[in-house]
């Protein structure tokens, strides 16, 4: 009882205390059983992941949403050792499985893991490497690099013609935006508080 903390008791959620997370990485490492663990943990959040974003789409929204709330961490762990194990599929199916929730949560750091997923070996022959380029170019457009934006979407439709597959609309949508926004910035400079000065 001293070394687990109930978090959340509808979930079945505990925690335990880093360090002693520490220490059992450690004995993992040490009986050259944390690579496989990792694996399982990868293949388990990105499948909560992907059944969560089905969910999202029905009357089960809220529900699946409060999921991925709660797992987020874990799915941002799972991220990270999927990249460093050179896993592409599994980053780019957590990306992109992940991307409507990010972005109704505004965590926009979802963005960075589909930039990160997209350099990997042969991730532009992953299936889904379409609507991961679209989320990387939406990030690009949210930051404000309208440059940036603008090229990984013509590249996410080109992708999506590739592979015969979809960005989703979404790296149409990021180009529709970042027009708008570049029209607008060219207004602002014309009509701008010393125009006609």
């Amino acid at each position: 009882k001293s070394m687990v903390q109930v978090v959340d008791l509808a979930a079945a959620r505990y925690r335990i205390l880093e360090t002693l997370r520490e220490f059992g990485v450690e004995r993992l490492d040490a009986r050259g059983m944390a690579d496989a663990v990792r694996a399982r943990h990868i293949a388990w959040y990105t499948d909560v992941a992907e059944q969560c974003a089905l969910g999202l789409t029905g009357p089960d929204e809220g529900p699946n949403a409060e999921q991925l709330e709660r797992e987020f961490e874990n799915c941002r762990e799972a991220r990270a050792n999927a990249v460093a194990r050179g896993d592409v599929d599994h980053a780019i199916r957590l990306v992109c499985a992940l991307r409507e929730y990010a972005f109704r949560r505004m965590r926009y750091d979802v963005t960075a893991w589909a930039e990160a997923a997209l350099a990997l070996p042969d991730a532009d022959e992953h299936p889904s490497a379409a609507k991961a380029t679209a989320i990387a170019a939406y990030g690009a457009f949210v930051r404000g690099d309208l440059d940036t934006a603008v090229e990984l979407a013509t590249r996410a439709v080109a992708l999506g013609e590739k592979t015969g597959t979809s960005s989703s609309g979404l790296a149409e949508r990021t180009m529709g935006n970042t027009l708008l926004s570049r029209r607008r910035q060219r207004r602002a400079r014309v009509d701008g508080p010393h125009a006609g000065v």
